[in-house]
């Protein structure tokens, strides 16, 4: 199903008042909060067991990473809206967000009443906090770059936004720079949520500790402080002074990190997990016969990228790194790897957002080289060999985990390697997450897998994230002046369609530079035990715990 922004039109935007209604290890484990906490002596097997990558940042909504935070943080918090499982977005917080007629003002109203999960008053101020820690340049927040419409996010190095004025506990504007039509599918990030008073230091900023043990308003709480242990779980329970529309239907949730797939595919089939959306590889071909009717296969926001480090022979902005960008591209045979690896449960992709995102196409200009053309590849490489030649001593490489979860990678290094006449190794880590610990530390020279899934539907999720100068997940240091513009203009655009086509023009900016390899789009392959009912997935393909209740 195409899922298309439902916010975008200038004359639905200017209408806008939507009500809400009030109404891969193991052992278990955060809230400093007065509220109702798991305690001792209360069964562990009524929680329900899920497989899950530990994240490698904190749990600060504003610094937390979609490849594992993304999980956590949509359950410890709630913000203005969210998004229901068609895409379209259902107020949370706001009472209403109101755009003027050009899309430079919000007019945003919250609930009254309500508290974090610690019992103190949420109000305006806790949004406007929150938003002036996440833009400050000088905290490094991994997604300040979401902040950047909002009017004095260039001068925040040492001071607040100048874009938002208080108006009462429950009443605030924000001022953007520019026309931003689709500002309020933007708040629906977890970014974008409110913080108690208590998660800021003397300066306002939010702290490292609080990081460890959040808490906020939210369908869930930390079921105490440390319950996230490192390396072996994370722990939730309902939080009873959450009123929203997204109310826990179990006991609680028990996260166990697994450095390895198989392991948690087993313990599934054991009855030792009850939820897992990252089965192997290997279960690909025998989970419907293992579980039964307790799985699913969805389509997801989900897209696969390799990435190549900007240096030496791949260096972004020159002719010889454009070259082999391309023929590094034009030497991976995707649909055979799609065919013999994946069963069916991914697409080739045809350009850089996934189809359940309007705006996706199959004919985008230039996306042959997205296609196995092994004679194109070729004469490519030698075109780069005649700027710099590749020596007998390089070797192109991928990083990958050492954990069965992608075995195709000797398939497209081996493609890569007979189709260039070049040395071509795997460079082992001990799981993902390690791989993404290198990347935010820019302590990686191969080439890596990025796997998006979008925050929102719409184009600009995909885009601007991860392809403008300024993007939160831009971990190579793209940055291209005729893509930032494009990008600039679109987001201005009320009309979907319009604003898709500015999109795509951008889109064929990134087939010229190639600052990632679009691979393929994932299904979500999903799995359960028999003690669970009710696995929904959302607009991305991913469970909506929330929503999962025992048998």
């Amino acid at each position: 199903m195409q899922i298309k922004q439902t916010l975008t039109a200038r004359g639905a935007l200017a209408a806008l008042v939507v009500i809400v209604a009030t109404g891969l290890a193991a052992c278990s484990s955060p809230a400093t909060s007065t509220n109702t906490l798991l305690k001792p002596g209360t069964p562990t097997d009524t929680l329900i067991n899920v497989a899950a990558i530990e994240p490698e940042r904190s749990l600060i909504p504003a610094d937390s990473s979609y490849s594992s935070g993304a999980t956590f943080t949509p359950l410890l918090f709630s913000g203005l809206s969210y998004l229901n499982p068609d895409g379209t977005i259902a107020n949370e917080l706001a009472t209403a967000v109101v755009p003027n007629p050009d899309c430079t003002e919000y007019d945003i109203q919250i609930r009254s009443g309500e508290v974090f999960s610690d019992g103190t008053k949420l109000k305006s101020d806790n949004f406007i906090q929150a938003w002036n820690d996440a833009a400050k340049a000088s905290n490094r927040r991994l997604k300040a770059g979401l902040f950047a419409p909002i009017e004095g996010f260039s001068d925040t190095a040492n001071q607040n936004l100048t874009g938002l004025q208080r108006l009462s506990d429950t009443h605030f504007k924000v001022y953007l720079t520019q026309p931003t039509c689709d500002f309020p599918m933007r708040l629906t990030d977890p970014a974008f949520v409110p913080l108690p008073d208590s998660a800021f230091d003397s300066a306002g900023n939010v702290t490292s500790g609080f990081g460890e043990n959040p808490y906020g308003y939210g369908p869930y709480m930390l079921a105490r402080e440390g319950a996230w242990e490192h390396g072996i779980q994370l722990t939730l329970v309902p939080n009873t002074r959450y009123h929203g529309p997204r109310q826990a239907q179990n006991a609680g949730l028990t996260f166990k990190f697994y450095h390895d797939p198989d392991q948690a595919y087993e313990d599934l089939t054991r009855g030792a997990l009850d939820i897992d959306e990252t089965l192997p590889d290997r279960a690909k071909d025998s989970f419907t016969e293992q579980l039964g009717k307790r799985t699913l296969a969805v389509s997801s926001a989900h897209v696969k990228f390799l990435a190549i480090p900007s240096s030496g022979h791949f260096t972004l902005g020159t002719e010889e790194g454009r070259l082999r960008r391309a023929a590094i591209s034009q030497a991976i045979n995707r649909d055979d790897i799609v065919k013999r690896f994946f069963n069916g449960t991914r697409e080739v992709a045809t350009d850089f957002v996934t189809p359940t995102i309007a705006g996706h196409t199959t004919k985008l200009p230039g996306n042959e080289v997205l296609t196995y053309q092994p004679d194109i590849a070729r004469s490519l490489w030698e075109r780069a060999n005649q700027i710099s030649p590749w020596t007998d001593g390089d070797t192109f490489t991928i990083a990958r985990p050492d954990n069965g979860l992608n075995t195709w990678i000797d398939a497209a290094l081996s493609s890569i390697g007979e189709t260039l006449g070049i040395r071509t190794a795997g460079e082992s880590y001990l799981d993902q997450r390690a791989i993404d610990l290198a990347v935010t530390r820019h302590d990686i020279d191969a080439a890596f897998l990025v796997d998006w899934q979008s925050p929102y539907p719409g184009m600009h999720s995909y885009l601007q994230p991860c392809f403008s100068t300024d993007g939160y997940a831009n971990n190579i240091g793209y940055s291209a002046p005729d893509f930032d513009a494009v990008l600039n203009q679109a987001r201005g655009v009320s009309d979907d369609a319009a604003a898709n086509r500015e999109y795509q023009r951008a889109e064929e900016i990134l087939l010229r530079d190639l600052p990632v390899l679009p691979l393929w789009h994932a299904k979500s392959l999903i799995g359960w035990s028999a003690k669970i009912a009710d696995v929904v997935p959302n607009w991305r393909g991913s469970v909506q715990y929330w929503k999962v209740s025992a048998n």
